[in-house]
């Protein structure tokens, strides 16, 4: 977790974001811990790019309709991925985020040409 907030940390300091939201995505990381514990759901976001893994991570709800909501304010439609432009329905990883029943992937991207995989799930 400590790797994280240091990002966050980092993501303050260039400007990125502003204090508090800063505070939200480091109150919202520390809450991870307690998520676990309950049962509470999260998100697992894994990224491979020529067979090599980038990313293989879960994260809780709570902070990714964080990240969401911020998203769809900026009107981002593509998360970028070592200089790759992935398009990516907001509104549908929201709606999926806030319905308590739902569970599986909502994003499962392969380009074969690119040779990158993407996917997001709901866990």
């Amino acid at each position: 977790m400590e790797d994280e907030i240091l990002k966050v940390l980092n993501l303050l300091e260039e400007g990125k974001i502003n204090k508090d939201e800063a505070l939200k995505l480091i109150t919202a990381l520390k809450g991870e811990v307690r998520e676990e514990v309950t049962g509470k759901k999260h998100m697992r976001i894994f990224v491979e790019k020529e067979g090599k893994r980038l990313v293989n991570i879960r994260l809780p709800l709570s902070f990714i309709s964080f990240v969401l909501n911020r998203a769809t304010v900026s009107g981002k439609k593509t998360i970028s991925i070592e200089g790759e432009e992935i398009p990516i329905d907001v509104e549908e990883i929201i709606k999926a985020v806030n319905d308590p029943d739902f569970q599986g992937k909502i994003i499962d991207v392969d380009e074969p040409e690119k040779a990158i995989h993407v996917e997001i799930e709901i866990l």
